[in-house]
């Protein structure tokens, strides 16, 4: 008899993760979801974005070989995009004061 072996992912890259697949791979410790949904009510981001952040801390949690995303992946992803609004937020400004200055 052959072994079977694991199904494939139909995605390869976190990135690419569908919703049926955030709810199977990025599994919260609790301490990790008290933390994510505090962080998403004081972002107040969008469905799409909600799903979006969740796929970051399950790549640092990868790169930790961690099966579950605890609290210090989510408080990391938190940082990156906190860092990526401010960064848009920048640019805006940015573009606002060249448009303003033609």
């Amino acid at each position: 008899m052959l072994a079977t072996s694991p199904p494939v992912p139909s995605y390869q890259l976190n990135g690419q993760m569908k919703t049926r697949h955030i709810k199977k791979y990025c599994k919260l410790k609790e301490d990790a979801q008290t933390l994510f949904e505090t962080a998403m009510h004081k972002l107040g981001p969008s469905a799409r974005a909600y799903t979006r952040i969740l796929k970051l801390p399950r790549t640092i949690a990868d790169l930790e070989t961690s099966e579950e995303i605890q609290s210090h992946h989510i408080s990391e992803a938190i940082q990156y995009r906190t860092l990526y609004l401010r960064l848009q937020e920048g640019d805006k400004l940015h573009n606002e004061q060249l448009f303003c200055s033609i």
